[in-house]
């Protein structure tokens, strides 16, 4: 995106400052409900213009009493539709100054997509620019401001009246500093808009491009996300660009107020420290990954006279055993696939255990089972179709008579966590458990070689059985697999 052009000073280049009321805080769920823009040029002002908008929903009874815009203000007002031209007219050529920018350009945006035009100006965030001008002021909202600046504010939270307010604020930089900073503040602010005002886009330059973990927290370190990526800064600058489109990362961004970052080799150990580091957590955004499960599996010696059996997950032992079937919350998830499979494939629902009693199962007697319970199919055939109906869910065995240890190696050395560089992270694993990563190979070794930790493996966990065989697919030369003896 363009930025202000170093010939002519900032301050008397076409502005619009703008200011919107709404209905809540969603800008792909919520709707403007009045709107405000006063429009500088040459460092007077042009023209001034507000309407209250209806909003096609109802506002909330506290955002009515925050703003004073009631329902009845607005049930006969025009819809944004119907002013989108005059919106256009007054912004076109113009940069948008908005206290919060994000806030209003993201309302603005879905209003337009609404009627499937776009908008798009340069933006001028007056949050990121008073922190850019004055980095000791503890606050930067907008009473904080005017208060700074000795302004008095009346009728706040109404369009008009805080667009005049952020115009009389940015009036009086020229008093309070040179009309170099503020250029120069203009210029980075709007180089850097895609970040929330309360990130400083330095942190966001410091983190290295390479893997690892990233966490978002809130208010009081209240950890609200984590993520993993083999770009570690693309990655969390990716995240600022989605919000016109997910609420969910509006809601995630508005919160954020520190970032957090830990390098790995490569992706396997991003994904295993995300994997514990969201069930060890749990942020408030993280939806997969965050509880551990009690689960269970089907077990089955492959022979006629045994049904599968429910046995827990937990403490399965995987070394060179292929008995174990698919991964369940419960015995009822564990029914409704076998009884999903048998349907699909006629398989008796007697042999399975879904039915009990003497005779023929129900499917037979509708003809969507072969007929093994009623004599009409051969045992030795329907134990072979269904040995291969339930391959189709079996868990792997664990390869190795021991344990294994993945050298993951670095594209370039990183920094870990305790301000090392590395080259390679050396990771543990036994009977598809993760026992961690070590900064050698001899590390591993010995805590393996600890009898009270190879005797007391951690429980299964799903999450590190599918990440691990989905890595074990693709392994290349960043990963060196070493195998211990039992």
């Amino acid at each position: 995106m363009p930025s202000a052009s170093p010939s002519t000073d900032f301050n008397l280049q076409p502005l619009a400052f703008i200011d919107l009321e709404t209905t809540g805080l969603r800008t792909t769920k919520d709707r403007i409900t009045e709107i405000a823009i006063i429009r500088y040029q040459n460092g007077q002002e042009l023209d001034r213009w507000s309407q209250l908008i209806n909003p096609k929903m109802k506002i909330p009874e506290q955002i009515q009493h925050l703003t004073g815009i009631h329902q009845a203000m607005v049930d006969d007002a025009p819809e944004f539709k119907e002013v989108i031209d005059i919106v256009r007219g007054k912004l076109q050529g113009f940069t948008l100054v908005a206290h919060n920018a994000r806030f209003d350009y993201g309302f603005l945006r879905n209003e337009f997509n609404r009627v499937n035009e776009q908008l798009h100006c340069q933006v001028l965030c007056t949050v990121k620019l008073s922190r850019r001008l004055f980095p000791k002021q503890q606050k930067h909202n907008l009473d904080a401001l005017l208060a700074a600046a000795n302004i008095p504010s009346e009728n706040r939270h109404r369009a008009m009246s805080d667009t005049q307010a952020l115009v009389g604020w940015f009036n009086s930089l020229p008093e309070r500093v040179s009309i170099e900073s503020i250029n120069d503040g203009a210029d980075q602010v709007m180089r850097q808009q895609a970040l929330p005002s309360h990130i400083d886009p330095g942190q966001i330059m410091d983190i290295p491009d390479t893997a690892g973990v990233y966490l978002f927290y809130g208010e009081n370190e209240l950890p609200l996300y984590v993520g993993k990526s083999v770009t570690l800064r693309s990655r969390i600058r990716s995240h600022f660009y989605d919000d016109r489109h997910s609420n969910k990362e509006m809601q995630l961004l508005q919160q954020v107020r520190h970032i957090e970052y830990r390098s790995t080799a490569g992706e396997l150990g991003a994904l295993l420290l995300e994997a514990s580091l969201v069930k060890q957590l749990c942020p408030v955004f993280n939806r997969q990954l965050r509880k551990k499960q009690q689960l269970v599996s089907l077990q089955w010696n492959g022979s006629i006279a045994q049904t599968p059996q429910v046995v827990d997950a937990c403490r399965l032992n995987l070394h060179q055993c292929e008995q174990f079937y698919g991964l369940f919350r419960n015995k009822r998830d564990a029914d409704q696939t076998l009884r999903k499979l048998s349907e699909e494939f006629r398989l008796c629902l007697k042999k399975p255990g879904l039915e009990k009693g003497k005779g023929a199962c129900f499917g037979s007697q509708i003809g969507r089972c072969d007929g093994v319970c009623a004599g009409k199919e051969d045992e030795e055939i329907y134990l072979q179709r269904q040995h291969d109906v339930l391959n189709r869910i079996r868990l792997n065995a664990w390869p190795y008579p021991g344990a294994l240890v993945i050298e993951e190696i670095a594209k370039a050395p990183y920094i870990g966590f305790d301000g090392k560089n590395y080259q390679s992270d050396f990771l543990l694993f036994d009977n598809w458990r993760y026992l961690g990563r070590f900064n050698s190979l001899e590390q591993a070794k010995t805590t393996y070689g600890d009898k009270q930790i190879s005797d007391n493996l951690p429980a299964f966990d799903r999450d590190i059985y599918k990440i691990l065989i989905s890595q074990l697919k693709k392994q290349g030369e960043h990963l060196h697999l070493i195998p211990l003896e039992a």
